[in-house]
């Protein structure tokens, strides 16, 4: 992952996105400082993934981020693996939001459609979040111009 880390800068990244979790699903401390220096060695932001879903105690996670110096970390606010998403993780979400009072970004995700993002967002209007999409911007296997486009629109 350093070696990654390194190559992303070298290819003219601003920031790189991981996440390291120990066998019982807490954020691995040791990899995850290691992960943020060698970033910050580079001058990358970072962004910890979804890994932080399958933390079980998402506020102790949350807490761990901010004294690791992790500039985001992406969610839907759900477990990992439940098959739920941001519609139904909004209540831990602002949860996350209020706990981060700025201090980190969320990067919302899980189900982020054009159709419904913004009245999903109305809720954390003066909140530092932004929002991941990925299979709904997709058509034929590739990111459509159109639906992302759409996307900004619709969280305008």
């Amino acid at each position: 992952m350093h070696a990654s880390i390194h190559r992303a800068a070298e290819a003219g990244a601003d920031g790189v996105v991981f996440g390291a979790l120990r066998p019982d699903h807490y954020i691995d401390e040791a990899a995850t400082a290691a992960l943020v220096a060698t970033a910050r060695a580079h001058g990358l932001r970072t962004t910890f993934h979804r890994a932080f879903d399958a933390t079980p105690d998402p506020a102790a996670a949350l807490d761990l981020l901010l004294t690791l110096g992790s500039d985001r970390v992406l969610t839907s606010g759900t477990p990992w693996g439940s098959g739920l998403g941001l519609a139904e993780g909004q209540e831990a979400l602002l949860r996350l939001a209020q706990q981060a009072a700025g201090r980190i970004e969320l990067v919302l995700s899980g189900g982020v459609v054009a159709e419904t993002i913004h009245a999903q967002l109305v809720p954390f209007a003066g909140q530092q979040v932004s929002v991941h999409a990925f299979s709904s911007v997709q058509q034929a296997g590739c990111a459509s111009r159109e639906r992302v486009a759409a996307l900004v629109a619709a969280c305008g």
